[in-house]
């Protein structure tokens, strides 16, 4: 397998991965004692997962439809303001 396949075959396989193209951000949660009072979010284009730091579990999974300009997600633990783009 040259170099190139390699790759391609990388990407096919992580392209399914849930958090693929997230960007992370780690925070702190007041309000739920059923979750660790740090965890990370993780936004990517199909929508938010709540994951825990040292697991790397995801707890919860929040879907959303990128195609307003703004979105705003209220979750219980947390609010999250999530600016999208339409790409052309």
């Amino acid at each position: 397998m040259s170099p190139e396949d390699a790759k391609i075959t990388f990407l096919k396989i992580v392209y399914r991965w849930p958090t693929f193209g997230s960007a992370f951000f780690e925070v702190k949660q007041s309000t739920e004692p059923n979750y660790p009072e740090l965890l990370l979010i993780a936004i990517n284009k199909h929508g938010v997962s709540l994951i825990h730091p040292q697991s790397k579990v995801i707890k919860m999974r929040y879907f959303l439809s990128l195609r307003n300009v703004y979105v705003e997600l209220q979750i219980s633990i947390i609010n999250v303001h999530i600016e999208s783009y339409k790409y052309y």
